[in-house]
């Protein structure tokens, strides 16, 4: 078994939409060395209804190519920091090569332009 814990990085983030953005917060990793992910999410700040929720992205062979983002956990929609499980992500990168994490973020109830300022600390283990 071997961990990996990748650098917590903050971004401030706007969505005007209720459908989801994914924004990647690390590098493309090898998916071969992921099976689960820890996450911390650290809504520092946020307007009325701004939610962000934890995610990753994979590539199967090119990350210039990547597939859809995969939605974990559940919407986040209030100020603090919010860990985890311990989610079991090997049927999600399972046939890929890439993986990278990220949040996707959305209004949450309408179509305004919303803002958070968002932290995202990972842990990976095979």
């Amino acid at each position: 078994m071997c961990a990996s814990l990748h650098p917590e990085s903050t971004q401030n983030l706007t969505s005007g939409s209720g459908a989801s953005e994914f924004i990647p917060y690390t590098n493309w990793i090898p998916a071969m060395s992921v099976k689960w992910v820890k996450a911390i999410i650290d809504l520092m700040s946020r307007t009325q209804n701004f939610e962000a929720r934890f995610a990753l992205q994979t590539a199967t062979t090119n990350p210039d190519v990547p597939n859809a983002p995969v939605l974990k956990d559940s919407w986040i929609n209030s100020t603090g920091k919010v860990l985890s499980s311990f989610l079991d992500v090997s049927a999600d990168v399972d046939g890929h090569f890439y993986v990278r994490f990220g949040v996707a973020v959305r209004n949450g109830t309408g179509t305004a332009l919303e803002r958070g300022e968002v932290g995202l600390l990972v842990s990976t283990r095979t």
